[in-house]
């Protein structure tokens, strides 16, 4: 499995969670109350806590890429579109501009910055507009703000948010 952040033992994610399948028969799990997990014996709670934590991760990394997408899409309609046409969108420089922010905002979420987190879910409102954005945005809000998400971005004194990318 995934450490998504090394110095982060805070997190059950980060950590040597659980006992390898192979370890432990069946029946001796079934009597510790254990339940397979991503091919490890872990409690149900433990469980419930990884999955959250899985999946806030993800979403997290899922909102880069899309943030990344976006603005590579900005860029090549900044620079292919003749530029009469992009003047309902605020021209070149508006989606040059977008694009930037974009970027910025991708990389800050990659280093699980604080700031980043706010900036794309301002980012992200302004996807509603969108037929798309009607369904994706309380999603990726949902994943920017959860619990695990407050954790995941709010790095305890004396660690590094992240030290290896």
């Amino acid at each position: 499995m995934r450490v998504y952040q090394p110095n982060r033992k805070d997190l059950l994610i980060n950590t040597d969670w659980g006992v390898p399948k192979d370890d432990i028969t069946a029946q001796e799990a079934e009597e510790r109350n254990l339940v397979l997990f991503k091919k490890k014996w872990v409690t149900t709670d433990e469980k419930k806590i990884l999955k959250k934590q899985i999946n806030t991760y993800k979403h997290i990394r899922g909102t880069i890429y899309l943030f990344i997408f976006v603005a590579c899409v900005s860029m090549i309609i900044a620079f292919v579109v003749p530029a009469e046409f992009l003047v309902k969108f605020g021209g070149q420089v508006g989606l040059f501009i977008n694009a930037v922010i974009h970027i910025f905002t991708a990389i800050g979420l990659w280093h699980y910055k604080g700031w980043a987190r706010w900036v794309a879910s301002l980012v992200v409102a302004t996807y509603i507009a969108s037929i798309v954005g009607i369904i994706i945005v309380p999603i990726l809000l949902y994943y920017l703000h959860n619990n695990v998400a407050e954790q995941i971005f709010s790095v305890p004194r004396g660690i590094k948010a992240i030290d290896n990318l």
